[in-house]
């Protein structure tokens, strides 16, 4: 609290003492003597506030500068667990880090210059909710599911249907080839039995034919 704040507080402080104790102020009533608390805790408050800030901000700027540094470390990786995750992505989020750390930085560099007793222009709230929205934006990101592996039952199933086909064509080549045979083994039966045939009526016709010693015989007669 400036100097200047601390001797106004103490006149404040001294009127209201004295006004408690006149008839006015020992007349008044509860809501008057409220009003008149609340009024003077006010200047107090808002010095107890500055000494909160500048005693949180260092752990609230450490927290958002090792968030970053995780998050960078994440984007950057070649882990397999982020492997599947597109590289534009992955630029999002060393983006979204770069740009939170110069402003905290900028901030920061604000901050630093004022005095104790002024009002803060970077709060630990404001450091808790730049954190929040870095984590809303890069962990979805990082935390994407990998795609599902192809379905192993279906292509197991693909495979047994080729094979059953690939069988029943050999099958079916098979039945050709053996009915092949069958027809060529009747068709050679077939001839055999017609050259057979016509063997025997060669012979026959053969026997019926007279010698031709006979037939000189009668003519001398």
């Amino acid at each position: 609290m400036a100097e200047q704040d601390r001797e106004s507080f103490r006149k404040q402080l001294t009127e209201a003492e004295d006004w408690l104790y006149s008839d006015e102020g020992f007349d008044s009533t509860k809501s008057v003597y409220a009003q008149k608390l609340a009024d003077l805790q006010a200047v107090p408050a808002a010095a107890h506030t500055r000494k909160k800030e500048t005693e949180g901000r260092p752990s609230a700027t450490k927290d958002l500068l090792d968030k970053l540094e995780t998050l960078k470390k994440a984007a950057n990786s070649t882990d397999e667990m982020y492997a599947h995750i597109a590289d534009e992505k992955k630029e999002t989020v060393r983006a979204t880090c770069q740009d939170a750390e110069k402003w905290l930085y900028d901030q920061l560099a604000i901050q630093n210059d004022l005095k104790p007793d002024q009002d803060p222009v970077l709060t630990c709230a404001m450091i808790v909710q730049k954190k929040q929205d870095v984590h809303n934006v890069c962990n979805p990101i990082l935390t994407e599911p990998k795609p599902a592996p192809p379905p192993v039952v279906e292509e197991k199933k693909q495979d047994e249907g080729k094979e059953a086909e690939g069988k029943e064509a050999e099958s079916k080549d098979g039945q050709g080839e053996s009915k092949d045979a069958e027809n060529a083994s009747g068709e050679a039966t077939d001839a055999a039995a017609a050259a057979a045939s016509e063997d025997a009526n060669a012979g026959k016709a053969a026997e019926s034919q007279p010698a031709s010693g006979e037939k000189m015989d009668l003519d001398l007669d």
